[in-house]
């Protein structure tokens, strides 16, 4: 069995070696595996070195393995930077399910964790800082309607940068302090959030039709060690390229005890958007 387990992964490192004798840092946190026939997979999204890459392996019937059979640059098919634009000035209005309209606007940013973040302001009195660079989307810190808030160090991964249909990443946070307005840290949550690229679309809602949107799946589980609650939120999510999300419905629940006591629904179809060229 020692050998069995050997083999891929000298093969795997071979294949990526940048001297002899030498293999290069992989960094699969972002990849996923597209299943293309009864013995072929394609694992994407390898990072080596300063780019992206995908590798095909086939079943080994007899090696009882898969091994590595190609392999080249990822040619993604959606970049999330593109899909997700906040540039200062850039604002989006969104009809509710529940009656209304909320609109998000990029308005300046600041140093969390040593890092600078998008601030974006809802119009619900709700604020959240974000990142958006070539290595994906993050989020840094939501602050509630009663300025309550949570900052993730390093910040939580939403979107991974380069997309396919199929694409799933997983981000694993712990102890994110939650403080009043005033800054005093009267907890933590600790959990887990995926993101996972399920099609492309064609949606409509009240700004127009978006054609070729990418939908998804954004799930967020926490647990909070001030109340004791757990709870799970659901976003599915269109997104428009040069555009953003036009699209999307939430869904959250959370327990005590195994008592659910906080259940919502919100459903966001895009009104109107401005974006600063």
């Amino acid at each position: 069995m020692k050998d069995l387990i050997v083999v891929p992964v000298a093969c795997f490192c071979l294949l990526f070696a940048v001297a002899p004798g030498l293999c290069a840092s992989l960094d699969a946190s972002d990849g996923g595996m597209e299943v293309i026939g009864p013995s072929t997979v394609i694992m994407h999204n390898v990072f080596v070195g300063s780019a992206f890459y995908y590798v095909a392996f086939q079943w080994h019937p007899f090696l009882n393995v898969w091994y590595p059979i190609a392999y080249g640059l990822e040619d993604p098919a959606f970049s999330a930077g593109e899909y997700y634009p906040l540039e200062e000035g850039d604002t989006w209005t969104y009809q509710l399910s529940s009656g209304g309209t909320l609109t998000l606007t990029v308005n300046g940013t600041e140093e969390i964790c040593g890092l600078t973040c998008i601030r974006f302001e809802a119009s619900d009195g709700s604020t959240t800082y974000w990142i958006s660079d070539e290595s994906g989307i993050f989020m840094s810190r939501f602050i509630f309607d009663d300025g309550t808030y949570i900052t993730w160090c390093p910040p939580m991964k939403i979107v991974p940068a380069h997309l396919y249909l199929g694409t799933q990443s997983l981000t694993v946070f712990t102890d994110a302090p939650y403080r009043l307005g005033n800054d005093i840290q009267v907890g933590s949550q600790s959990g887990w959030s995926s993101f996972v690229v399920k099609g492309s679309e064609d949606v409509t809602v009240p700004a127009g039709t978006f054609a070729g949107c990418f939908r998804s799946t954004f799930a967020y589980t926490y647990t909070e060690t001030w109340s004791g609650a757990v709870g799970m939120r659901i976003e599915e999510a269109w997104y428009a390229q040069d555009v953003g999300i036009v699209k999307r419905i939430n869904i959250e629940a959370a327990s005590h005890g195994g008592t659910v006591f906080r259940t919502s629904f919100e459903g966001y179809s895009l009104q109107s958007s401005s974006r600063v060229d």
